[in-house]
């Protein structure tokens, strides 16, 4: 079943056997041809998936082994009807795109890769395709830069479309019909499934960078309906191009390099100053330390003086050059900038870190310096026509294609290149090699042994010279040749020497030479060669000595080489076997440093979300902690208003025992005024009642002392009045008249 993960594959369909299998072949193991460490283990990594129930494989592996899958729970693709592309295509871009669409209509394919050279236009032909297809496409890219260029090319061939982006933090795919979206972030975060639901396209910008264990972990994720590959060198050297497309296909057509037209001049350097010629060699190992030797030629003031004063001439000659300088290396980068300002040329530097003004403002300079890795892949510049190559480097076909993106009819001036041969240790195989791609490119190829470069000697030269023809001196003749073809410039060799103007009809064998004075024919060979004097009039006997001159020049560099072949043979075979190795080696160095610095990119993405997750954690607890000190202070505020409330029930309770205790007080003196009275009444009372009993009755003294006691403790008690005793036959007469 094919899933929005990839291609499912129910674990009870297969053996044990076949599942062990499966899970071996699709376990990379990247190549390693030589590493420092040899007991350090060589690190594996899976591109599938599983479950207790199910493994995930990638799809188009699944496709090729299992054949198409019985159900599809990929969702189909939503059709865009604002992805009409307005531009128009070269005829050699019609044929890759018929056969990538013949790829994707095949239910066991679905997609596939496309391999196109540097500069012919694998971005207008994805967007003609996606506009074919008129369905929401992803576009996946591994550096900054490329997200520009794509947005800028969208916007010129299809100005319709809605473009989205998906990096970091940044997701805007909402209503978007082209999204685009960095592999890093893709690689290392974790975003909502249904995040690209609707995508039917993929489209995977310099596909063979997903090779890797972090980078291949993006098409491990996301599974759709279609995809494209670009490349322009699919096969990786470290044997990881199955890892990338076994998720996207094969190689559904593979173009060739244009036959253009370039000229190149490889410039044979060489100082015996030991800061710069000196052998490094890591002591543990005893094999060449190449970064080392590297630095020394990449810091050697002679050398980059050569190349600011080439640079300087070949643009004061043709001002109308755009120039873009290579380097490993950002502080020679630095110090041809500095030489360069000295002669009043302006450079910007185009590297890896710079803001996106600083790029564009570069890309306004007649000279831009690079690194190899940033221009290695995607760097597209419009207009640049000359190369300088100012550190060694084996692999430069990336490069070579950032001048050759204009179409040769189109052309202001023709493609130059200048390589500074280093002729110690290991660069001088280095430079053997850049000169077989160059002739297996077809490029007129010169070479100069001089202290200095005249590039005059190259510019300006017309397609049709021969690489062949010997280089033409003339002596003494001040007579200025009387031609009505274009004077040439001839050169093929070793040897830098002035150029002449000769009249040329037919360069393929015959030269008429205009001057009546004998000429030196310079086989390029210094001593070893032999010079031939020759009549310019006898010119078929000069087309024998040329020929001549040219097997003196062949022996002599088969002479050259056999020597080479004897110090060789003089060196123990481990040396060679080393030598071979530490070229591989550094080769891998260069693409390992550029992977690391990618997955410290990636890790860096991976760790500053670590830290926006920690300061999200650390808001929200600070929120929290605010919130918390708001509660706080209304809860103090209840407690206090609860206090005051109950200080206050206890104050009116005091108030009104107060008030209780005051209207006891106020009833009591009530009590005691009428107890008073009462006295008063009752004391007249007695006093009557004694002075009556007394007279009436003659009761003695001691009756009435009975009776005022009695009234007294009836006030005291305040006791009813009924209730006071009295001797018998006693009781008051008042009392009685009460009763």
């Amino acid at each position: 079943m094919l899933s929005p993960r990839g291609y499912e594959v129910d674990k009870q369909s297969l053996t044990a056997q076949a599942l062990h299998a499966l899970k071996k072949e699709l376990t990379m193991v990247p190549t390693t041809i030589m590493v420092l460490n040899k007991n350090a283990p060589t690190k594996s990594f899976p591109i599938f998936d599983e479950t207790p129930v199910t493994i995930t494989i990638p799809k188009y592996y699944g496709l090729r082994k299992f054949g198409a899958p019985k159900s599809s729970t990929i969702p189909p693709g939503q059709e865009s009807r604002d992805l009409t592309f307005v531009g128009s295509l070269r005829s050699e871009q019609l044929s890759p795109i018929d056969a990538y669409l013949a790829a994707a209509r095949d239910p066991l394919k679905m997609g596939g890769i496309i391999s196109l050279s540097c500069g012919q236009g694998k971005t207008v032909i994805a967007l003609n395709i996606i506009g074919r297809l008129s369905m929401r496409t992803l576009i996946v890219v591994h550096k900054d830069f490329l997200l520009t260029q794509w947005h800028e090319r969208i916007r010129q061939f299809i100005p319709t479309a809605r473009i989205g982006l998906v990096k970091g933090k940044v997701i805007d795919v909402e209503g978007k019909d082209i999204i685009m979206a960095s592999v890093q972030s893709l690689s290392m975060k974790e975003y909502e499934a249904d995040l690209f639901h609707g995508i039917g396209f993929l489209v995977v910008d310099e596909c063979h960078r997903v090779g890797t264990e972090v980078f291949s972990r993006a098409l491990r994720k996301y599974n759709f309906q279609h995809s494209l590959g670009l490349s322009a060198t699919v096969v990786r050297k470290d044997g990881m191009t199955k890892a990338f497309v076994n998720f996207l296909g094969d190689v559904v057509y593979q173009g060739k390099r244009r036959e253009d037209v370039v000229h190149v001049v490889q410039h044979r350097y060489f100082n015996d100053d030991d800061d710069y010629s000196r052998e490094e060699v890591i002591q543990s190992i005893g094999k060449p330390n190449m970064s080392r030797m590297i630095n020394n030629i990449c810091a050697f003031a002679p050398r980059n003086q050569v190349i600011v004063n080439a640079v300087a001439r070949l643009l004061g000659d043709e001002p109308g050059r755009k120039v873009l300088i290579l380097s490993d290396r950002k502080d020679q980068l630095a110090t041809l900038k500095q030489g360069l300002a000295a002669k009043g040329v302006d450079a910007g530097f185009y590297y890896g870190g710079l803001k996106a003004a600083q790029l564009a403002d570069a890309e306004t300079k007649g000279v831009l310096l690079a690194t190899f890795a940033y221009a290695a892949e995607g760097m597209d510049v419009k207009g640049l026509d000359t190369l300088v190559l100012a550190s060694p480097k084996s692999d430069i076909e990336q490069s070579c294609g950032r001048i050759l993106r204009e179409k040769a009819c189109e052309r202001v001036n023709v493609p130059f290149i200048l390589d500074i041969l280093d002729t110690f240790s290991l660069f001088e195989r280095q430079g053997a090699k850049r000169r077989q791609y160059f002739k297996k490119n077809a490029y007129v190829v010169r070479s100069c042994e001089s202290c200095e470069v005249d590039v005059t000697l190259f510019l300006n030269v017309p397609d049709e010279v021969d690489e062949e023809v010997d280089v033409v001196e003339i002596h003494g003749c001040e007579t200025e040749p009387s031609c009505e073809t274009e004077p040439i410039l001839f050169d093929t060799g070793a040897t830098c020497t002035s150029p002449v103007l000769v009249d040329s009809e037919d360069i393929d064998g015959r030269v008429d030479f205009l001057c009546c004075e004998p000429v030196l024919v310079d086989s390029g060979v210094g001593e070893v060669g032999e010079q031939v004097w020759v009549e310019a009039e006898e010119a078929e006997e000069d087309q024998v000595y040329a020929q001549q001159a040219e097997q003196v020049a062949q022996q002599a560099e088969e002479a050259e080489e056999d020597q080479v072949y004897a110090q060789q043979a003089e060196q123990a075979e481990e040396d060679q076997v080393y030598a071979q190795q530490a070229e591989q080696v550094a080769q891998q160095a260069e693409e390992a440093e550029e992977d690391q610095v990618y997955a410290q990119q990636a890790e860096q993405e991976e760790q500053d979300q670590v830290y926006a997750q920690q300061a999200e954690q650390v808001a929200q607890q600070a929120e929290q902690e605010e919130q918390d000190q708001v509660y706080a202070q209304q809860a103090e505020q209840v407690a206090q208003q609860a206090e005051q409330e109950e200080q206050d029930q206890v104050y009116a309770q005091q108030a009104e025992q107060v008030a209780q205790q005051a209207e006891q007080e106020e009833q009591d003196q009530v009590y005691a005024q009428q107890a008073e009275q009462e006295e008063q009444v009752y004391a007249q009372h007695a006093e009557q009642v004694f002075e009556q009993e007394q007279a009436e009755q003659g009761v003695g003294e001691q009756v009435y002392q009975e009776a005022e006691q009695a009234v007294v403790f009836e006030t005291q008690s305040r006791q009813p009045r009924s209730s006071l005793s009295f001797p018998k036959g006693h009781r008051p007469i008042a009392l009685q008249e009460d009763a």
